[in-house]
């Protein structure tokens, strides 16, 4: 072949693979950027609400990394200034599984494990399965999402939740299921609705029972990273450490 034409193949070739390689490099990018967004850790507030027939209940979540905190309380929904029942605050190290109650009443802060361990601990001979259905995608409060059911059996017992769940706003660490209800990752069903597709915020949450009917939504969503201090115990409280304790077995 002559050297020249040779030398015009070599320029030509290498030409395609810078281009290729560009091309490769931008898609790669925007791959990782896309993954990223959606499976980012949520950080920020999420503000939920519950109406009662005589009371609304409102729960608000923080996360900061490793760290989480709920707070609660039920106003009259006739005198909305008539507070019927405050939560105490509660403190969650997410990885390490265990929570804090600050107890305002008392000035006392114990640290216990979470609530799901506990409950396996005092349920450990009682038979129990949970399930997880995958309903499909639909639009709740203006955030795609997926509908899911999760049913739990124990005993006689059978209980129904249904979840809209959206990856929009990041993966938190606990999930708000409903009214005083937080689905840390040990509770056995959390583990099925992520393995099932379902980490991410919860938008909405229906329960409906002979008797028992209630809807609890997402209404507000603050994406600022709170500061530490949300996360502390406040210096006026003593703090008990009972996250060694165990719960006999029934």
């Amino acid at each position: 072949m002559d050297s020249g034409l040779l030398h015009a193949c070599e320029r030509i070739d290498w030409r395609k693979v810078i281009t290729m390689k560009i091309i490769l490099a931008a898609f790669a990018g925007l791959l990782a950027c896309c993954v990223s967004t959606a499976h980012a850790q949520f950080a920020g507030k999420l503000t939920y609400r519950l109406v009662n027939p005589t009371s609304t209940l409102t729960m608000v979540y923080y996360q900061n990394g490793n760290n989480a905190r709920v707070d609660a309380q039920s106003v009259s929904n006739s005198d909305t200034t008539k507070v019927v029942n405050v939560q105490d605050t509660l403190l969650f190290d997410i990885a390490g599984r265990k929570m804090t109650h600050l107890q305002y009443k008392t000035g006392m802060a114990y640290i216990t494990m979470n609530t799901a361990a506990l409950a396996q601990q005092a349920m450990a001979s009682t038979q129990s399965t949970v399930t997880v259905q995958t309903i499909g995608p639909e639009t709740v409060n203006g955030y795609p999402c997926t509908h899911y059911v999760v049913e739990g059996k124990t005993g006689n017992y059978v209980s129904r939740r249904e979840v809209w769940v959206t990856t929009a706003l990041g993966t938190p660490g606990i999930q708000v299921a409903g009214g005083y209800l937080y689905w840390t990752p040990d509770f056995e069903q959390e583990i099925k609705l992520v393995a099932a597709g379902g980490a991410g915020v919860v938008v909405r949450s229906s329960v409906k029972a002979p008797g028992l009917s209630s809807v609890m939504d997402l209404v507000g969503v603050d994406t600022r990273a709170p500061n530490g201090r949300v996360f502390a115990v406040p210096a006026w409280y003593t703090v008990v450490d009972r996250s060694q304790m165990t719960v006999p077995a029934h």
